[in-house]
């Protein structure tokens, strides 16, 4: 998922040394100014640090998501989550569709997109890391 470019310190010297190496471009990292986030031709401009810290409606919506998460994961039976009430109607959910059923902004579902892509991305590190202690 790319969700924008990726910043590199000068405290990353293996990183920067790997870069030059592969003849990666960089470039300087500009801070003075507002901030600009595009996702999907949308573009937003802001002035703190995270885009939907200026928008809101849709951290609200985020937030909202999020309690709605919490309740339904507070809802199941401890450690015997597959026969809570609504376990055939979840399971036949994607997170996707999950995502979309509780937020009605595009900012919450970015935030949601994000974890997302970050939750996957750390199961298939896991999943690699148990891979070669099986090898």
């Amino acid at each position: 998922m790319e969700e924008g470019g990726q910043l590199v310190g000068p405290q990353y010297k293996r990183l920067i040394a790997l870069g030059k190496e592969l003849d990666v471009p960089t470039w300087p990292h500009h801070q003075h100014g507002k901030h600009v986030f595009e996702r999907k031709g949308r573009v937003l401009r802001f002035a703190s640090y995270m885009p939907w810290a200026s928008d809101p409606l849709g951290s609200g919506d985020f937030a909202q998501s999020l309690m709605r998460l919490d309740r339904l994961a507070n809802a199941a039976p401890q450690n015997d989550e597959l026969h809570t009430s609504k376990a055939a109607e979840l399971d036949s959910l994607t997170f996707e569709s999950w995502v979309r059923r509780t937020t009605k902004t595009a900012t919450a579902r970015t935030m949601w997109s994000i974890i997302g892509a970050l939750t996957l991305a750390d199961l298939q590190k896991r999943a690699a890391s148990y891979r070669a202690k099986l090898a």
